[in-house]
């Protein structure tokens, strides 16, 4: 599709297609591991994956804590946008689900990152087309999601087993926080006396 901006929405469309990939490249994974007739035994249910809310701090009006996306959405999209939601359906394929940038974000944090993605007002439509479904829901699942407790086990188990395994950016990602660690007990270890 044409836009009128295209410098605006160029980095939504490498955003969602770095998503995109993302699952896509999980779930392969997942194939070669497992096999691939064995995944579709697993995957009969309707998979949703939020990334969760802002928390508000009280007393603080509009203030919230920094965000930080639930780390089952983070690793299946590597979006880190709050109120996203990404769903996996078997025969259809992935669908992200993403706020778009309000008039306020833009005029108070400047243009924010935005996940390329169908908008998140469609989530709630989306949901209700599937009811009678069994939905895993994992992550921080929205509000119109009745999640299937053994479905949810089920997905719960088959997630943690696949991101075991660490793949080489998640292994420098684990490098540099433990680089950050030991600098930071080494500094406490040059400032700490008695009585401090």
């Amino acid at each position: 599709a044409n836009t009128r901006v295209p410098e605006h929405t160029w980095g939504d469309v490498k955003a969602l297609l770095a998503a995109l990939n993302s699952a896509e490249r999980r779930l392969r994974e997942l194939a070669e591991r497992y096999g691939v007739e064995t995944l579709k035994q697993g995957i009969t249910d309707v998979l949703v994956v939020g990334a969760g809310e802002p928390i508000g701090v009280p007393g603080g009006l509009d203030q919230t804590y920094p965000f930080l996306a639930h780390p089952e959405y983070y690793w299946l999209t590597g979006a880190r946008r709050a109120g996203g939601v990404i769903a996996f359906e078997p025969g259809v394929g992935w669908t992200h689900f993403v706020r778009p940038a309000s008039a306020d974000e833009r005029l108070w944090e400047g243009e924010p990152d935005v996940p390329e993605g169908v908008d998140l007002k469609g989530f709630e439509d989306w949901a209700k087309a599937r009811a009678g479904r069994k939905i895993a829901a994992l992550g921080v699942p929205p509000k119109e999601i009745a999640a299937d407790a053994a479905a949810t086990a089920s997905a719960q188990v088959a997630l943690d087993v696949a991101r075991r395994p660490k793949d080489a950016a998640e292994i420098a990602i684990l490098r540099r926080a433990a680089a950050a660690t030991a600098a930071g007990y080494a500094k406490l270890r040059e400032r700490i006396r008695p009585g401090v």
